[in-house]
């Protein structure tokens, strides 16, 4: 986001989303976050990408492919949504 110069306040979020690959007979752990943004943010998108799309949090269920990526944003729901983030939630970028 920060590419794109859309101010975001950042969090890191203590989850982790598991993926097994089969073909590969990996393990793909990758790390969650959670960014906010001030709304009205225009976002502009360089040639990497082709689209993008703001998604309601209680729709987002809809352009998920796994229950645990389900999962990982009831949590934000609960943890960043519903209420402040907790003192212990680690600030990624400050001063934003």
């Amino acid at each position: 986001m920060q590419e794109q110069g859309i101010a975001i306040k950042a969090f890191g979020v203590s989850v982790v989303v598991l993926r097994y690959h089969s073909a590969m007979d990996a393990v793909e752990v990758a790390p969650a976050f959670v960014a906010f943004v001030s709304a009205g943010a225009q976002v502009v998108i360089n040639d990497e990408h082709s689209e993008f799309k703001w998604v309601l949090i209680s729709e987002v269920d809809d352009y998920l492919s796994t229950p645990n990526q389900c999962e990982l944003f009831a949590y934000v729901q609960k943890y960043f949504v519903e209420r402040d983030p907790a003192k212990w939630v680690v600030d990624l970028i400050p001063n934003l």
